[in-house]
């Protein structure tokens, strides 16, 4: 029997009911935090962002009992908001780029307010911007901020087709969610930006004309970029996580590398290593030292230096040769103007003006070394060099008949081969003649009394070739390889030849400047044949 005290006793609530709804409350609390934990147990298995996005839609489907939802993010840079994901929708809002400035339309007000927003029919919701989406049919909908960091970074959306009221548990828990989702896509995000950051810098590390190996503490490699693998024959893959010692550098390289690592030296190490294959690298091995300013690797970075070291001969050699050469003519100069010094009270006429031929030759000698040299600087540099649309059949007979005489002189027969019409060139008219002359000249200086020389021209595919023939000496095979290098000389045992030994280097100077190509064929005892091609003017 119930026993009711009081005027209103019979309508108090059982002891039963009373118990009944704390224990209701607590349940609807349990399962809204189990929602919650499942939502950020799924949404934290992944830190690709869209499969963030997309497993992120399907968890908020699972626990709120609506047809559709959707995630839009914040383009701070853009100042825009972007629907990046969507489930349940009748269109395909993602690809069609729906976007919003911030601050404007229903989606603004929520970010502004950092509020959650709930909606009856979309269609007659003067705060809904985006017409299409006023037409999509949906008859409710719950928007909830995004968070965090402090920070709104999105909004969560859900929807549903039919008339619908969110209660206020679905209502906690969808707040609840958007921020576990906020975190989770923000996290992502940034995972996202640091990979395709990491993945620039490899591309940049990899395209490095200079080979790269990063170590850590314990002289394992981390890095070893792609041309680093290529100079040495390695595989990428086998090379990570094992010691410098043992990924099949040369032994030169690791030990240089293990000697910087155990000195220990907290500065920058250069040195210098000369391979068997005649290669020359030099290192740079610099400490990579972390925000507290502990050591926890090293990275090293190899530099082929070769071709510099072939250029310091080369400039040691040219040096040499240039004083030499001007030293001969000088010391000839020097003595015939000392001699005529000392005895220009007894010397005749006939013997003065001869020792001053000899003076003026040594100083046309010098003079014609130094233009040289200032001609080629003047090329190589490609200063003042202006390139026109040239008739090389005219440049070729001028150079001709500036250089018949010569051939006369020799008795040599000197024929010109060209074609009706050629196609014109791209060129620099007075250093193209420069070269030909040359050609030219050492043809009829190394070409006998009585041989015939030949200057010829034709179109060849998309080039235009011009070739120099002689009967002459020819030149021995082993002298070939270095026709065109700079200040060298073919030993011909002969005295009556002067020349810098800087004509050919010119024409091929030239021709490189004109984005040509040179070569030469030659036979002791049959002659040689210089030519060179140049590309038709487009």
């Amino acid at each position: 029997m119930n026993t009711k005290t009081g005027p209103d006793a019979g309508n108090l609530p059982t002891t039963m009911e009373q118990n009944r709804w704390p224990t209701e409350e607590v349940k609807r609390g349990v399962d809204q935090l189990a929602a919650i934990n499942s939502v950020a147990a799924t949404v934290s298995q992944s830190l690709d962002l869209q499969v963030t996005l997309d497993t992120a839609l399907e968890a908020v489907l699972g626990v709120i009992n609506v047809e559709a939802t959707g995630i839009s993010l914040v383009d701070r840079k853009a100042g825009e908001l972007v629907l990046r994901a969507q489930r349940g929708w009748k269109r395909d809002f993602v690809k069609m780029g729906m976007r919003m400035k911030l601050g404007e339309g229903l989606s603004g007000y929520v970010i502004e307010n950092d509020e959650l927003v709930v909606t009856g029919d979309v269609a007659d919701d003067s705060r809904i911007i985006v017409p299409a989406f006023s037409e999509e049919g949906v008859r409710a909908m719950a928007l909830a901020p995004m968070h965090a960091h402090g920070e709104i970074v999105g909004i969560l959306s859900a929807m549903s087709y039919s008339p619908y009221e969110f209660s206020q548990e679905e209502l906690t828990v969808l707040r609840a969610v958007a921020d576990q989702v906020g975190v989770a896509l923000d996290n992502a995000r940034l995972y996202e930006q640091v990979a395709r950051e990491q993945s620039h810098l490899r591309t940049v590390v990899n395209s490095s004309a200079d080979a790269v190996l990063a170590i850590d503490a314990g002289g394992a490699v981390t890095l070893a970029n792609e041309t680093l693998c290529h100079w040495f024959d390695l595989e990428s893959d086998a090379t990570l996580d094992r010691h410098v010692t043992e990924v099949g550098l040369p032994e030169a390289l690791s030990a240089g590398i293990v000697e910087v690592m155990e000195r220990d030296d907290a500065n920058p190490t250069t040195f210098e290593v000369p391979m068997d294959d005649e290669r020359v690298l030099a290192f740079h091995i610099s400490p990579l030292v972390n925000e507290n300013e502990q050591r926890h690797g090293w990275v090293t970075v190899l530099h082929d230096v070769t071709h510099y070291k072939a250029m310091e001969e080369l400039r040691s050699r040219v040096m040499h040769s240039a004083a030499h050469d001007l030293l001969n003519p000088l010391h000839v100069t020097e003595g015939s103007l000392r001699m005529l010094e000392t005895h220009i009270d007894r010397v005749d006429r006939d013997r003065a003006l001869s020792m001053i031929d000899l003076s003026l030759r040594g100083i046309k000698r010098m003079r014609t070394l130094i233009d040289d040299m200032l001609q080629l600087e003047r090329i190589d540099s490609g200063v003042d060099i202006v390139m026109v649309p040239t008739n090389l059949s005219a440049v070729i007979q001028v150079v001709v008949e500036e250089n018949r005489l010569a051939a006369e002189v020799k008795e040599h027969t000197l024929t010109v081969d060209l074609p009706r019409s050629l196609p014109k060139v791209n060129a620099e008219v007075q250093l193209l003649r420069r070269a030909l002359d040359n050609l030219l000249n050492n043809a009829i200086k190394y070409t006998a009394n009585g041989g015939h020389i030949e200057v010829r021209a034709r179109k060849e595919g998309d080039s235009v070739v011009v070739e120099v023939e002689d009967d002459g000496r020819g030149i021995p095979a082993e002298s070939h390889p270095r026709l065109f290098e700079r200040y060298f000389r073919v030993a011909t045992g002969e005295e009556d030849e002067p020349g810098t030994g800087l004509g050919l280097a010119i024409v091929k100077s030239v021709v490189d400047q004109h984005n040509g190509q040179v070569w030469m064929r030659s036979k002791v005892g049959e002659g040689s044949t210089f030519g060179f091609s140049l590309p038709i003017a487009g």
